[in-house]
């Protein structure tokens, strides 16, 4: 008689993007601005917020809140220019919902009015590190590589890379090879795209503007959670025999019992 023997072992959930939330606004809100955003019912949520704002002169995100808790910042920068600020906040297991809730956006001091913000939930995301330490880039206009931005992030077959490009420029963005549009949205002249990739695909995320552009970009990649699962070892015994597995078979069959 043939057996199969079970055993356990951790293997990666595979990480499910959620639907954006796109926001912009060209009306001035103070030190702030406020969107809302669904973030879901799913297991190991984890919500990325990125966020383009036209800048006077130095203004930066003070902090980001959704439905009134803290997030934590993963990266943010002032393009080449000084002339937009970008920054992408994380916030791991927010609130469970199916409605909308508030996403608000603080600033240091008032900024100008051009603003795009997106948010994205994604499930079955590492709750205790669920990303890696962010690579960020920018570039005047003036600059070589003004055209092209290109982070290049450490990643593993079965993370998500995302990255966030920002800049005010009358300009058109394409997203780079193995790389998806999640967002790619535009306030006047302040834009903000979000792309994604496989990380067994490499971790360069990378574009193009269709003009030189003073740019900034952030690029991070999301770890899944482990779980543990079992797994079916098919015709290794018969009749009791490769007695080296029993000691093996018996481990499995309890925990499988």
């Amino acid at each position: 008689m043939w057996k199969k023997l079970f055993f356990l072992g951790l293997f990666s959930m595979a990480i499910v993007i959620g639907t954006p939330t796109e926001h912009v606004t060209g009306a001035s809100g103070g030190v702030s601005r406020t969107f809302t955003h669904v973030s879901g019912t799913g297991t190991d949520r984890f919500l990325s917020i990125s966020s383009s704002t036209d800048i006077n002169t130095s203004e930066t995100v003070s902090g980001v809140t959704f439905d009134g808790v803290s997030c934590t910042q993963i990266a943010q920068l002032n393009d080449g220019d000084s002339s937009s600020n970008l920054a992408v906040f994380g916030l791991i297991a927010p609130t469970s919902s199916a409605s909308p809730l508030d996403v608000v956006v603080t600033f240091s001091s008032t900024p100008a009015d051009e603003f795009c913000g997106v948010a994205i939930t994604c499930t079955d995301v590492h709750q205790t590190t669920p990303y890696d330490v962010a690579d960020v880039q920018t570039a005047s206009d003036t600059e070589v590589g003004a055209s092209n931005p290109s982070v290049t992030v450490p990643t593993a077959t079965g993370e998500v890379v995302f990255d966030a490009v920002g800049t005010r420029k009358s300009a058109t963005y394409t997203v780079g090879a193995n790389q998806t549009d999640k967002a790619n949205i535009v306030q006047s002249f302040t834009h903000l795209i979000v792309s994604s990739q496989a990380g067994a695909d490499g971790g360069v995320m990378s574009g193009s503007w269709s003009t030189a552009s003073p740019w900034a970009q952030i690029g991070y990649a999301l770890k899944p959670t482990a779980a543990v699962g079992g797994r079916i070892m098919s015709s290794l015994t018969k009749h009791g025999g490769l007695a080296g597995y029993g000691g093996i078979a018996g481990q499995a069959g309890g925990l499988a019992g």
